[in-house]
Formats: C-alpha cells, sequence, structure tokens
C-alpha cells in the first residue's frame, strides 16, 4: 500500500492484497500393510493421499502401490515386483484466472500414472575371489494427462497452455552387470528404452507455412534409446578406493514440452527429439572403522567421497519464442552443446560421543534458458528458472550424551553465488533476426543478493527405543535472505520510482527464525 509503482507521481490504487490466498493447510494420509506367509514371500501394500488448496486451486491425489519380493534362498532368484497407481486433480476456484484471463475459472485437470516393474537379480561365485551378478528386469510407466477446458469455454482454448493434453508411454528393458575380483570391481549397465507420445494438435494459421499439417490433428511420436553406462573400481586401501565411470543416457520429450501451445498448432513442435547426454566421472573414496578407537563400545568410523564429473547434453531441450506472422513460443532442441561440470566433496566422522559431517558442491553450467522462464505474462507462469548455486556446503557436527540417547547438534549452511531470470521481461521482449523470420532475446540472468550463512539448531532425546522427541530452530539468527532454489525468485518483484527506472525488490523472502517441536512413535 502507499507504493507509486508506474512512478507517476501518484499513489497507486491498487486492490488490496488477501494474504488467505496464499494460506494453505495441507493434509496427508499414509498406510502401509505387509503380509508374509514365509521367509520366501512379502507382500507390502501402500496408500497415500494429500489435500491441499493453493493459489486459487483445490488439488487432490492418490496413490496406491503393491510391492512383492520373493527370496527362496537361492543365489539365481531374487525376484521383486511392484504395481502403483496414482491420481491426481487440481479443480480451479471460480475466480481463478491464467494470464489475466478467466477461462480456467472452475476447470478441473487431471493425471494418471501407471507403473509397472519386474526384476530378478542372478549370483554366481566361480571362485572365492570371482564373483559376478547379473539383475535383469523391465519398467513401464505410463502417463495420461488431460483437463475439461474446450471451445466452447473460450474461443482460444487451444491457444492457452493450460496443462497440455496427452498420452506418455515409457518402457524400459535393462540389465545390470555386476564383476568383482579381488580388489577390481566392475558395473556395466545397459537399458533400452522404447518412447510413445500422443497428443492433440490445433489447426495451423492459414497463412503461416512453417506450420503443417495445417488441419487439427492427433500426433503420434516415439523412438527407442540405447543408454549404457560403465564403472570400474578398485580397493586399493581403506582410505584410498579410486573409480571411473562414463554413461551415454537419454531424455524422452515429454507431454507438457511437444505439446505445450501459445498459438493454437503453430506452437506445437512434433519434430522435438531426445536429449543426448554423455557424463564422465572419476574419484575415490574410503572408508575405515577403529580409527583412533578400537574397542567395542568405543568405536569409531571415517568415510569420504571426491569426484569431479562432466556432462555434455546433444538436442537440449527448452522454450524459445518466434515471430512469423505471429508470436508464439515452441519447445525446441538447442543447436549447441549443453554442459554441466564440477566436482562434490563428502565426509563423515562418528564416534560414541560426537560427529561431523560436511558436504561441499561446486558446479558449473552452460545452456539456454527457456523463454518460459520470463515473467508471467510473456512467460505465461509456466515455468521458473532455477538452478543449482555455482557453491555451497552443509557441515552438521554435535555430541552425543547418555549413551547416546540425548543428542545436541548444530547444521550451517553456506550457498554461494545464485541467480534467476530478470523478472522485469520489457527489457528483454526485443525481436531480433529478419522480418518474417524473427526471434526474440533470450531471457537475461541476474545475480540474486549474497546468500548469508544459516545456522540451524537442533536436539533430540529418545528415552526408549520407540519414542523420540526433537526440538530444533532453523535459521537461529532470523538472516533475511532469498531461498536459491525458489522458483518464486523471478516473478514480478519488481517496481519504478519517480524517474521511470526499475527497482528490484527481492521481496521473496525464505523463513525467518523457526521454532519446530516434533514427536516420533515406532510401534
Amino acid at each position: 500500500q502507499n507504493s507509486d509503482l508506474d512512478g507517476d507521481g501518484e499513489i497507486d490504487n491498487l486492490t488490496p492484497f488477501n494474504p488467505s490466498t496464499l494460506t494453505q493447510m495441507p493434509q496427508g494420509i499414509l498406510l502401509k500393510s505387509s503380509y508374509e506367509p514365509n521367509q520366501n514371500h512379502k507382500i507390502l501394500l501402500s496408500y497415500r493421499k494429500y489435500l491441499n488448496s493453493l493459489a486459487g486451486r483445490n488439488i487432490d491425489n492418490d496413490s496406491y502401490q503393491l510391492d512383492y519380493a520373493y527370496t527362496p534362498h537361492s543365489p539365481y532368484v531374487n525376484f521383486s515386483a511392484l504395481f502403483a497407481y496414482n491420481y491426481g486433480r487440481q479443480k480451479y476456484n471460480p475466480n481463478a484466472s491464467f494470464n489475466s484471463q478467466s477461462a480456467i475459472a472452475s476447470k478441473t485437470s487431471k493425471n494418471s500414472a501407471i507403473t509397472l516393474q519386474a526384476q530378478n537379480t542372478l549370483e554366481f561365485a566361480f571362485s572365492q575371489n570371482l564373483h559376478y551378478q547379473l539383475t535383469l528386469g523391465i519398467n513401464d510407466l505410463i502417463n495420461q494427462y488431460s483437463h475439461n477446458l474446450t471451445l466452447s469455454d473460450y474461443a482460444g482454448a487451444e491457444s492457452i497452455p493450460f496443462q497440455p493434453k496427452g498420452l506418455q508411454n515409457l518402457f524400459t528393458v535393462y540389465a545390470d552387470n555386476n564383476l568383482s575380483y579381488k580388489i577390481f570391481g566392475i558395473d556395466f549397465n545397459l537399458s533400452g528404452l522404447r518412447w510413445d507420445l500422443i497428443g492433440h494438435r490445433g489447426a495451423c494459421d492459414e497463412v503461416n507455412i512453417t506450420c503443417f499439417p495445417k488441419n487439427a490433428s492427433t500426433i503420434k511420436k516415439g523412438g527407442f534409446n540405447l543408454n549404457a553406462s560403465g564403472t570400474v573400481s578398485a580397493k586399493i586401501h581403506d582410505y584410498f578406493m579410486p573409480f571411473i565411470s562414463v554413461s551415454a543416457s537419454s531424455r524422452a520429450p515429454n507431454v507438457q514440452e511437444m505439446f505445450f501451445s501459445n498459438n493454437a498448432g503453430n506452437a506445437v513442435n512434433p519434430f522435438l527429439k531426445p536429449e543426448k547426454a554423455m557424463t564422465y566421472q572419476g574419484g575415490f573414496n574410503g572408508f575405515k572403522e577403529g580409527v583412533i578407537f578400537q574397542n567395542q563400545n568405543l568405536k569409531d568410523s571415517l568415510g569420504y567421497k571426491i569426484l569431479g564429473y562432466y556432462t555434455r547434453v546433444k538436442d537440449y531441450i527448452y522454450s524459445e519464442a518466434f515471430f512469423t506472422t505471429d508470436n508464439m513460443i515452441m519447445f525446441v532442441n538447442s543447436t549447441e552443446l549443453a554442459t554441466f561440470y564440477g566436482f562434490e566433496l563428502e565426509a563423515k566422522y562418528d564416534s560414541k560421543y560426537f560427529f561431523t559431517r560436511i558436504s561441499y558442491s561446486w558446479q558449473k553450467s552452460s545452456q539456454p534458458v527457456s523463454y518460459t522462464s520470463m515473467g508471467e505474462f510473456q512467460g505465461f507462469g509456466y515455468s521458473r528458472y532455477s538452478v543449482l548455486p555455482i557453491d555451497y556446503a552443509t557441515i552438521d557436527f554435535g555430541a552425543k550424551f547418555f549413551n547416546q540417547t540425548f543428542i545436541i547438534g548444530s547444521i550451517v549452511k553456506y550457498t554461494g553465488k545464485a541467480r534467476r531470470v530478470l523478472p522485469d521481461s520489457t527489457s528483454h521482449s526485443d525481436l531480433v533476426g529478419q522480418e518474417g523470420n524473427q526471434t526474440y532475446t533470450a531471457p537475461p540472468l541476474q545475480d540474486l543478493p549474497k546468500i548469508p550463512t544459516i545456522w540451524d539448531l537442533y536436539m533430540t532425546y529418545a528415552p526408549l527405543p520407540y519414542i523420540s522427541l526433537k526440538f530444533e530452530i532453523q535459521n537461529l539468527l532470523d538472516k533475511n535472505y532469498l531461498d536459491a532454489l525458489n522458483a518464486y525468485n523471478s516473478s514480478g518483484q519488481y517496481g519504478y520510482n519517480a524517474n521511470g527506472d526499475t527497482i528490484y525488490l527481492f521481496n521473496n523472502s525464505a523463513r525467518g527464525r523457526t521454532f519446530l517441536a516434533s514427536v516420533q512413535l515406532k510401534f
């Protein structure tokens, strides 16, 4: 209130903000039941339900899962299977709008997913030092996306990127191999993926010669991709176990990418190809018990892992904006390689009286930014640019008392440089290129304000094996900061001063000092 966001020298007549629109009371239910008629068979039934009302819509999700394991103590039979069904619904409120249009008011979107998996592991001991393990399996994932927004509700329904409709089927056959000989180990994994997509494409603009077929139609796309990975390791010493790995993987386009459309059939890309990645990793780890104390009652342990990696992705999928006879946004494959490289470090020391855990990660990446990551009016609020910070670290340390039943600890979290898409979308909407073959400039990025180091404190007390009490103080020093991975960092957080200059607000703060108390019962 009392703001002059447009810089005209007059206090804006803004509609008062209603905090209740962002208030939520999520509800969750989890039920599990297991049955073991004998030591060879195990059946597990699971049910999960989630209910919430948030950001103009009611969310209702149900998940059912059946797990089965058959382990007859045979080296050639270690069989497991699962069947899972998930059904999610989002019903929008009567006053809900998308991109300032009321077309989605009272509309419902749905997603149903079926997962089937079965695998068996065989073990062979050729000698005391030579062992081989083979796991053969299949996995099938079927996703169906739908909504009830039609042309009778809104004339431009096919030009609203509202929950694209379609069917996705991912069928995988895989073989995981592990060979160990003395101090050496070799893992080789091979999988074949058959992917299929079926979805609707609206009619093309008659004067848009780049769009075909012209009529509204059902698009069917599919393909087969072979994925493989291999790792070689050696246990030279408890403190030195080096490894290297190479993998070739792929990711098929999904319904939301291929059938996204803000301009009917003009913006649907039926020629979207899967991403293909090559990843190289190398490093070493170590683990040893009895580092300082060898006594059984005081025995401690030390473990660590260091690795470096490099990934290059061909045909990286992102969204681009074009202008032919009209503006449109389309998901396309990048002509440039996307690259990711960095290193990670983990270390842990544990003893009867105290412990320390340290993790650190550093990464750099180079990939195109999707146009749908822009502000809500040009990117349709479809996605947000949120990547890992350049580096981040966590230190968890504490002490144990009263035979390890009472623990006092602290977590220190460091976050390095983080970025977001510049929320002022008007500053990067200029067209470039020749008439009739133009694209918009890519969304520029902006550094977030420096994120302070965050301290948490916690205490746990387990007076009995089946009960545990925990008390936490998160963000102990009550720092005001932006969470690096909050998707709303790039949403409309800007205004203008009296001179018309853009002011970036950075007002999407994370939680301040927070007190949490919890009780866990096991029975």
